[in-house]
């Protein structure tokens, strides 16, 4: 058995834990690469992923095999830190047509070594059939209108932080100034009121200056809610409209659904009353061998054959077949199959006997019980035997085709 690991996000180069001692020690680090428990994220890319409904405790050669093959690694979506959050999975398509990319968390993944050297692993991720089809897209579209609306919420705070904090800078500066003309026997006490008075000046300014931004975000606010509600009253008008054609069309389709009903009700009759008769006329044509007695199934063992049940054959591997009696005789050859009254299972089988080139035969029709079926081993023959002879079996009552 080959070497078995179970890592993550931490097990690569580009790992949260290997990132802060690099920057512990400096920018630039001694690199010390693990190729039994980091890998390169160059390699990475491209890297087959595969899919195991169950986790995997170890792995054989050949193991795959039972694996599904997902796609490749088209992509990686990194933290600022410097770990790996997902790994970007292409799945289906043929070509890179067709094919959608999913997120795959980097701590789910399985990576599964199969050798000495550093590339030589599989990707394995558990997951179903089911869980693989109904995965979320991955769009970068979405990601990068998400990341803007996050940009411009912290540029407006910025902006409004920078407002605050100038003001503030400019009150501290003039009580800093004017504490430290205390030590300045040439400063007067009224440069320091001056400044204290010009540093309240300039938080008062900026109060309302934050003041008015306030009062211009809720107008703002409130012509585009007020907007917003006509949209609505205007969208609810249109599907109350909408609504009325789509019931409107619904009662047409319900009227023509209720005549197609009523004549495929007339056709259903009719199609009864076909088959009822056809079962008659079959039942009548089957009398005869309800009426016989029935053969017993020959026991019959060849060397590389093994018997064979109804349940396991199909009407293309029964007409045709050729029926040989206990001697290993040919008597006949299977024409046709009658179905059951379920219309699915085979009931019985019509042997033709005798004739040439399809004139002058005799067919009989016989159930399974009566027939005892082999068939080889490897698939490719077939035998039916019956418990009688050619001339026997042309002594019993025909079938009426």
């Amino acid at each position: 058995m080959k070497r078995f690991l179970t890592t993550a996000a931490t097990a690569l180069v580009l790992s949260t834990a290997a990132y802060a001692e690099q920057h512990t020690a400096g920018v630039f680090a001694e690199p010390s690469a693990d190729q039994s428990t980091q890998l390169f994220a160059s390699d990475l890319l491209g890297k087959r992923i595969y899919a195991s409904e169950n986790a995997v405790e170890g792995y054989e050669a050949g193991d795959e095999g039972e694996w599904d093959d997902l796609g490749e690694v088209n992509d990686m979506v990194l933290n600022q830190d410097g770990s790996i959050k997902y790994v970007i999975l292409g799945v289906g398509g043929f070509l890179g047509v067709g094919e959608r990319d999913v997120a795959v968390n980097m701590t789910d993944l399985q990576i599964v070594r199969d050798g000495e050297d550093a590339t030589d692993y599989f990707l394995v991720v558990t997951a179903d059939r089911a869980m693989i089809e109904n995965a979320p897209e991955f769009s970068r579209s979405e990601m990068t209108v998400e990341e803007s609306m996050k940009s411009d919420e912290k540029v407006e705070m910025e902006e409004s932080s920078t407002e605050m904090n100038a003001a503030a800078t400019g009150a501290a500066a003039g009580t800093a100034g004017a504490l430290a003309t205390q030590g300045d026997a040439n400063t007067t006490t009224e440069t320091v009121e001056v400044q204290t008075e010009n540093a309240e000046t300039e938080l008062e300014q900026a109060g309302n200056e934050v003041e008015r931004e306030t009062g211009e975000a809720m107008n703002s606010a409130e012509r585009e809610l007020e907007e917003a509600g006509n949209a609505v009253e205007q969208t609810g008008n249109e599907l109350a409209t909408e609504t009325d054609q789509a019931m409107n069309s619904a009662e047409r389709e319900l009227e023509e659904a209720g005549n197609a009903v009523e004549q495929t009700g007339n056709e259903l009759a009719t199609e009864t009353d076909q088959a009822m008769n056809s079962a008659e006329r079959e039942l009548e044509q089957t009398g005869n061998t309800m009426e016989r007695e029935l053969l017993v199934a020959p026991e019959i063992e060849r060397e590389g054959f093994e018997t064979v049940q109804i349940e396991d054959l199909t009407t293309d591997d029964l007409t045709g077949a050729t029926v040989y009696g206990p001697d290993d005789e040919n008597v006949g050859d299977i024409g046709e199959l009658i179905l059951g009254q379920d219309g699915k299972s085979i009931e019985k089988a019509i042997i033709d006997v005798g004739g040439f080139l399809g004139m002058g035969e005799h067919s009989v029709a016989v159930t399974f019980d009566e027939l005892r079926i082999l068939r080889s081993q490897d698939g490719g023959d077939m035998r039916v035997y019956i418990n009688s002879s050619e001339e026997a079996l042309e002594s019993l009552p025909e079938y009426e085709k």
